[in-house]
């Protein structure tokens, strides 16, 4: 009887353990800058549970300058956002460098700076105007990911937009930094 009462809890560890191995990693987190401009907070995967490949999904703050050139750079932006990117991890299982492509899409306000003068036919007040906007980026970093427990990422992502119609940003490298709980 105590034979029995002793392998059943082992057992179940030994299943739960085995599950555990199965599932790909995965992570919430904060990003500061980077790809979602100012913040955002995101859902990181991998495709599956051997696989150095994975994607995240985040929602973001973001806010810059246009690359509309009519506008003469004096027009801000500012709004919400989603962030969808696809990468590779090259490297040891805790400790990656992470090479990423991803796009990130939001509805935007759009406002002329306090010193600039506005386009001829406007007037000094605009009306406030929502328009979409996107740009591309790519992603270079270094990632710590455990199992489970403290998550970090940190490095580069160069932004490039194919068409200026519905651009928001010129060619830049933005740095961040992203902390979470992988699980």
């Amino acid at each position: 009887m105590m034979k029995r009462l002793l392998f059943i809890p082992i057992l179940a560890w030994s299943a739960a353990m085995l599950m555990a191995q199965e599932k790909p990693r995965r992570a919430v987190y904060n990003e500061l800058a980077g790809a979602a401009g100012i913040i955002g907070a995101n859902f990181d995967s991998r495709f599956s549970a051997n696989s150095h490949l994975g994607y995240r999904l985040g929602l973001a703050f973001n806010a810059g300058r246009t690359s509309d050139k009519s506008e003469g750079g004096a027009c801000v932006y500012q709004g919400p956002a989603a962030v969808f990117e696809a990468y590779g991890l090259i490297g040891g299982t805790n400790h990656s460098l992470e090479l990423g492509v991803g796009m990130m899409h939001g509805i935007f306000k759009r406002d002329y700076e306090r010193d600039a003068t506005p386009p001829l036919g406007m007037s000094s007040d605009p009306p406030e105007i929502w328009k979409y906007g996107y740009y591309g980026f790519a992603n270079v970093g270094y990632r710590y990911q455990p199992a489970v427990g403290f998550f970090l990422r940190a490095g580069v992502n160069p932004t490039f937009v194919p068409e200026t119609h519905y651009g928001i940003s010129r060619f830049l490298v933005y740095p961040y930094l992203g902390l979470g709980f992988a699980f």
